[in-house]
């Protein structure tokens, strides 16, 4: 982004269709679409700012982007009721995956995420190129899961804060991926989250991107500066 200046008034549509946020330009017309995975106990509305912020709100010149919200279900790690993808029962990488997570839940949320990228790719004239994939922590690790499945040549994936389940299948050669993690994240260190990313190390078209000061939030305006350049540059 050096060097550019992002008109921050231009017109926007905002909207909500059920439990689903809506950004898009505000004459409708958009050439390709990024789809949004919150984390846990993040409603899609908490990432409004985020992308209206003057590091993002350019993708809104021809990107629709769409923030769907997980089910509302229990979450033995928050000891609550909450929008979660699946649940965690304990954050701790050592252990074999369903002593962590639900595989249930997260098999049931991919096949939701797939139905939205199908019905966003069908309205670009079925071009997978033309459709990202990006999420949160929790979010994030489910768009591996659910990019990887695919076997498709989407336009690329970003994952921010987040973790590689290892259950997921092998990334596609041609997938065009994006790592972002905050160096003073001690939710999810960068220590141990890295240890699951070992099967992407060697792949040419995977970039790591390590924040510093960045913990587990969406906040540095510099991992945003990343997010938009790496996707306006898949974009050219």
């Amino acid at each position: 982004m050096e060097g550019q200046t992002l008109d921050i008034k231009m017109n926007v549509i905002i909207e909500m269709v059920g439990d689903t946020l809506i950004l898009q330009p505000g004459d409708g017309d958009y050439k390709y679409c990024l789809v949004w995975l919150h984390g846990l106990d993040y409603y899609p509305q908490r990432f409004l700012n985020f992308f209206l912020t003057q590091q993002l709100i350019g993708l809104l010149k021809d990107f629709k982007i769409v923030i769907p919200q997980a089910p509302i279900r229990k979450c033995t790690i928050a000891q609550k009721q909450t929008c979660s993808w699946y649940d965690i029962y304990l954050r701790d990488f050592s252990k074999p995956f369903d002593e962590q997570f639900s595989r249930e839940e997260v098999e049931e949320s991919k096949k939701t995420i797939i139905s939205i990228l199908e019905k966003e790719r069908e309205l670009l004239g079925g071009d997978w190129s033309k459709i990202f994939l990006a999420g949160f922590s929790q979010g994030c690790a489910m768009t591996y899961h659910v990019a990887f499945s695919l076997k498709k040549k989407l336009g690329g994936i970003i994952g921010y804060a987040g973790y590689l389940f290892d259950i997921t299948e092998d990334a596609p050669e041609d997938l065009k991926i994006l790592v972002i993690h905050g160096a003073a994240d001690t939710l999810r260190p960068w220590e141990e989250c890295k240890k699951t990313y070992k099967r992407l190390e060697e792949k040419k078209n995977v970039k790591f991107e390590l924040v510093p000061e960045m913990g587990h939030d969406y906040y540095s305006a510099k991992s945003r500066e990343i997010f938009y350049d790496y996707i306006r540059k898949w974009c050219s």
